[in-house]
């Protein structure tokens, strides 16, 4: 399934977007 990579890749794009905010706190 070529779609689970860009699901995998999203996922951690989205982590390291909420780990971000979370650091400027």
């Amino acid at each position: 399934m070529l779609g689970q990579a860009r699901i995998d890749e999203a996922a951690d794009v989205i982590v390291a977007v909420l780990l971000g905010r979370e650091a400027n706190r």
